[in-house]
């Protein structure tokens, strides 16, 4: 090989080695992005919906100078749909296991008929207002994400609490909620106060046992759909 030919090779790895540094250092000088703060935890606030239940209807009966049996009125009675407030506070435990702490405030009414009187009286109705409150605790398994959205599946179980308007009947009882719904993450930024903003929805079957009752029918199952925004942290 000729010095001039060394010289050159030597000139062109010098000058390789000249832009691997400037890269090098350029990258190195350059502001690196924020990393999001993502801590896990998640408050959601909405409302909810729980279908009505029938209790068993039952009649009121004399025992007629014959021997048989002499039917004064029937009563039929049932549960109306319930309408609230909830909350839910979730912690992340894995990648898409979280653990929940849920509350509930909703309205009631019971109402109860009575019809088929034996001296031909008009049927009447008689309605009493309630309010329940539960508190549950539940795992969240989220199933599928696609891009802003997360499907998941909930299970958890709880106390809850119903009150007569009067706050005169007042009954303790425990609460299952098992079911699934949607996330949709519409805000979801590295920084900020509201960096996580989105909505979710769900649905469930609400399965309750004590609480204000009109039968010894339990445990008694209703319906339930919710919705609301959510916040992470």
């Amino acid at each position: 090989m000729t010095r001039h030919a060394a010289l050159v090779r030597a000139g062109i790895a010098a000058g390789l080695l000249s832009v691997c540094s400037s890269l090098a250092l350029a990258q190195a000088a350059a502001p690196r992005p924020a990393s999001a703060r993502d801590r896990g935890i998640e408050l959601a606030i909405g409302v909810g919906w729980t279908g009505s239940i029938s209790f068993n209807s039952s009649n009121a009966n004399l025992q007629a100078p014959d021997g048989s049996s002499l039917t004064l009125f029937q009563t039929s009675s049932e549960e109306s749909s319930a309408a609230g407030l909830e909350a839910h506070l979730g912690f992340r435990v894995t990648r898409r296991l979280s653990a929940e702490v849920s509350g509930t405030w909703s309205k009631a009414e019971i109402r109860t008929s009575l019809s088929g009187d034996f001296e031909g009286a008009e049927p009447i109705a008689a309605t009493v207002e309630m309010s329940r409150f539960t508190v549950e605790g539940s795992a969240l398994w989220t199933v599928i994400t696609h891009g802003r959205a997360q499907f998941f599946v909930r299970g958890g179980a709880g106390w809850l609490r119903e009150v007569d308007d009067t706050s005169v009947l007042i009954e303790d009882g425990t609460i299952v909620n098992l079911g699934g719904g949607m996330k949709y993450w519409w805000r979801d930024q590295p920084r900020g106060a509201l960096r996580k903003l989105g909505a979710r929805v769900e649905a469930r079957a609400a399965i309750r046992s004590g609480g204000i009752s009109l039968d010894e029918r339990s445990p008694r199952v209703a319906p339930a759909i919710a919705g609301g925004v959510i916040i992470g942290f």
